[in-house]
């Protein structure tokens, strides 16, 4: 007779066989069911993808972006030896200037414009209001063009000041009351165009101006907008006090900034910022008319440009390209797409957060060479010069963002 409790064991261990044996038939429309939330995912983000791409092929381009293939940027060695020399400079008089893009001497104090519409004296640390070119609010996108923002500035022996006002036009005031008259009005045509971005400048001994209009399309306020798009648009122009006629000299410049007298006055140095390079542009002789390239491939974005008291030139760089081992700026300016890209999606001021921070200065001579450079890696002291202006034993240096002047001892550059 079975034992109740084998006979119940024998069922269990026969039913473990089974189960064991058994293979539980494929369920297709379960995995079907599985895949479907990822394939779902899938089908959406496509389709997202795809709206966007179709909306950025229709949005307008508020630009014209050219391509533009740079040569590798320059080694630094020799004279671009890195060093620390410009990461000693002083901030002098800070928090009292905004953006102090220009400097001049006159009677032993110091003059700057700044990014508030003001023209401001300096005398040892006291800083007091000469004169403004437009009129408050100032601060703001909206604003700027009615505030002003004079930016390249000149003086003669008899204390009048010229300034290159953005907005304004070409100005003349008197550096002792701040009054001052209007000689190029923005509303004139000259060739054909309105002035558009009135920049930098420099004054013969016979009262001839010669001054630099950086774009035809851009205002400064898209001064960023200017570097990206790469069109020659920028211009020279000639005034003379005495006539008060002007004529354009020199076109087809891509961002005309900084403007120089050589020591002769024979020729004209021209910054042409957004190609690294500096031009050099015959006023006299045999070649009177022609323009030649002084230096090409600089480090940096070139801006204004002084002569130094020993000869050759100051150079300041808004920007330095490549300088760490990176080159952002070089490698988008050669993909017109991308910069097409850029326009329609991104705020063009951010273009600066591309460039390297690295503070630089340099110098050349007459015939282009770069003979010295002055560093700050990591930018802790300097990060962009617009303009380097030589005043009693010391180097100052202008910003067009900063909130002081830089201040370097010469003494500092012959350690060396």
């Amino acid at each position: 007779m079975e034992n109740p409790r084998q006979r119940k064991k024998g069922r269990k261990a026969g039913g473990s066989k089974e189960r064991g044996r058994s293979t539980k038939p494929v369920d297709n429309n379960h995995q079907a069911q599985t895949r479907s939330p990822c394939t779902l995912c899938l089908v959406v983000f496509g389709a997202i993808l795809g709206v966007l791409t179709a909306v950025l092929l229709i949005l307008p381009c508020p630009a014209d972006p050219q391509e533009y293939s740079f040569s590798d940027p320059r080694k630094l060695e020799g004279p671009l030896a890195p060093n620390t020399i410009l990461s000693r400079t002083e901030h002098f008089v800070e928090g009292k200037v905004i953006g102090p893009e220009s400097l001049v001497t006159y009677k032993g104090d110091l003059y700057t414009g700044t990014a508030d519409g003001k023209v401001l004296r300096i005398r040892g640390e006291e800083v007091t209001l000469v004169g403004r070119t437009g009129a408050p609010p100032c601060g703001t996108y909206e604003t700027e063009p009615t505030c002003g923002r004079p930016l390249g500035m000149r003086v003669d022996s008899l204390g009048n000041l010229y300034i290159a006002d953005a907005y304004m036009g070409l100005l003349k005031m008197n550096i002792s009351t701040g009054e001052h008259e209007t000689l190029i009005p923005m509303d004139v045509e000259v060739a054909g165009h309105k002035m558009m971005f009135p920049n930098d400048l420099a004054i013969d001994r016979d009262g001839v101006i010669y001054l630099s209009d950086s774009s035809l399309t851009w205002q400064r306020r898209d001064v960023f907008s200017l570097v990206m798009e790469m069109k020659p648009g920028g211009r020279v122009l000639r005034y003379d006090t005495k006539t008060k006629q002007v004529r354009q000299i020199m076109d087809g410049i891509t961002f005309a900034n900084g403007v120089e007298l050589s020591p002769d006055q024979s020729y004209l140095v021209v910054a042409e910022t957004s190609t690294a390079r500096i031009l050099k542009h015959h006023l006299r002789g045999e070649h009177a008319g022609r323009t030649d390239v002084l230096t090409d491939n600089l480090p940096g974005l070139p801006d204004n440009i002084r002569r130094s008291s020993r000869g050759g030139y100051w150079v300041g760089l808004a920007a330095t390209r490549g300088t760490n081992g990176l080159n952002i700026l070089d490698a988008v300016q050669a993909r017109a797409w991308l910069k097409r890209l850029m326009f329609k999606v991104l705020p063009m001021n951010l273009v600066l957060l591309a460039a390297p921070r690295y503070g630089l200065i340099v110098k050349i001579d007459e015939a282009g060479a770069i003979v010295a450079s002055y560093h700050d890696p990591g930018a802790k002291s300097i990060a962009g010069g617009s303009e380097i202006h030589e005043h009693d034993g010391h180097l100052y240096i202008g910003s067009y963002f900063a909130r002081f002047i830089g201040k370097l001892s010469i003494e500092e550059l012959d350690r060396l």
